[in-house]
């Protein structure tokens, strides 16, 4: 059947081979890598070379090697590249640090109508105000002469 008409035969081989064609370039998982006055290619070939992908155009030799622009190649995503946007990093939270403050010193100034307590020589009832080292306390329990003014004391 395709002895008698070379015009059907030349039609199916060409039909057969685009075919193909079409076939192996889906089946293709990776571009071959390209060495420059080695690897031939067809029109349609993807091949790697210095880390990028180009597609060959208008029957290039050997020596014809790939770059962006050429007559003779395409430039092409390579099928391992997935392309993804970069991503940002968030900058870390940072809570401000809160103004530092220093303590308000004690007032060393007694008022003039607070007694100064010496101990074994004051003598002081309920209620009465003494100073004692820089600081102010308010009898209680009848302290003696000898009860040293100190927070917490029964006296």
């Amino acid at each position: 059947m395709l002895r008698s008409n070379p015009a059907k035969k030349v039609a199916f081989i060409t039909l057969l081979s685009a075919s193909m064609g079409l076939f192996t370039a889906n089946v293709a998982a990776q571009e071959q890598p390209f060495e420059l006055g080695v690897t031939k290619v067809s029109n349609g070939d993807v091949v790697s070379y210095e880390g990028e992908c180009f597609k060959a155009k208008n029957s290039p030799g050997t020596w014809e090697a790939p770059k962006s622009g050429s007559w003779f190649w395409e430039q092409v995503t390579c099928s391992n590249d997935t392309v993804e946007p970069p991503v940002e990093p968030e900058p870390p939270v940072v809570d401000p640090e809160p103004p530092v403050t220093e303590p308000e010193p004690p007032t060393t100034d007694i008022p003039s109508d607070v007694t100064p307590f010496v101990l074994g020589e004051t003598r002081v009832a309920n209620g009465d105000v003494v100073s004692y080292q820089q600081q102010c306390y308010i009898a209680q329990n009848n302290p003696g002469v000898w009860e040293a003014p100190k927070a917490g004391s029964w006296f």
